[in-house]
């Protein structure tokens, strides 16, 4: 029962990918970028995993990802239903900080997907490196609540303005730039684009809406205006977003 689980794969995909997780992981997961970009987007919030990055995904944890590639994807998924942890603590999904000596650990367990006392022991030496500095649901940073709050008015109210987010967040204008910044990096209205693209990244591959109507919906200005927005987030077309979720022939 132990070894069954556990799952190594290694996963290759051309220049764009999307993955709907909207139902929730089940078991714990290790991801490891050897190629490509990825981008997760879970409850409004985006996370960015680029080459060499390794990340963690919890159970239960609902998200869509988006995988761009000059030429290919390609990433190394580890996934387990045991933390070597005797007390219950949850994790967020998060990029990863591995010493070096752990990256050389998860570039060995890379050589092969098999599950066995050598795999495993690899896996479980790397996450006792990486566990002591992974951020837990207890300690997110103290402005987190307040981008959560923004994050789902802004998904609800695509024509927002700011000076009625900042109320809704009960915080000032100024104070909610400053939020944002300190905990995302990135601003309200770069946030906001982050949500639309989302947003329209979904209408593409689930309708058969046309740009001009999915722009119109998520309150762009333009459908030229969405196009560009959409290409700098993505780097793909709307044209091909919808071709790449097309099944094969």
């Amino acid at each position: 029962m132990f070894f069954k689980s556990f799952a190594f794969r290694k996963f290759s995909f051309s220049r764009y990918h999307h993955t709907d997780a909207s139902g929730g992981t089940v078991c714990h997961h290790i991801g490891y970028v050897r190629a490509g970009r990825a981008e997760f987007v879970t409850e409004g919030r985006t996370y960015t995993f680029t080459e060499g990055d390794a990340f963690y995904t919890p159970p239960g944890c609902r998200y869509h990802s988006y995988w761009h590639g000059s030429d290919s994807i390609v990433y190394d998924a580890y996934a387990f239903t045991y933390l070597p942890m005797r007390q219950a603590v949850s994790y967020t999904l998060q990029k990863l900080d591995p010493s070096p000596e752990a990256r050389a650990l998860l570039r060995r367990l890379g050589e092969s997907k098999a599950v066995d006392c050598g795999t495993v022991g690899l896996l479980y030496a790397f996450l006792g490196d990486v566990l002591p500095r992974m951020e837990t649901v207890e300690n997110r940073h103290p402005k987190s609540a307040v981008i959560d709050r923004a994050r789902a008015y802004i998904y609800a109210h695509p024509r927002f303005a700011m000076r009625d987010l900042a109320a809704h967040c009960k915080i000032s204008e100024s104070g909610l730039y400053a939020a944002f910044k300190e905990v995302t990096g990135h601003t309200p209205v770069e946030e906001k684009h982050r949500i639309q693209v989302e947003k329209a990244v979904l209408l593409l591959t689930t309708t058969d809406l046309s740009v001009e109507e999915i722009s119109f919906r998520l309150g762009f200005s333009s459908p030229a205006y969405f196009r560009r927005i959409l290409r700098d987030a993505r780097g793909v077309t709307p044209r091909e977003i919808r071709r790449a979720a097309q099944p094969p022939m």
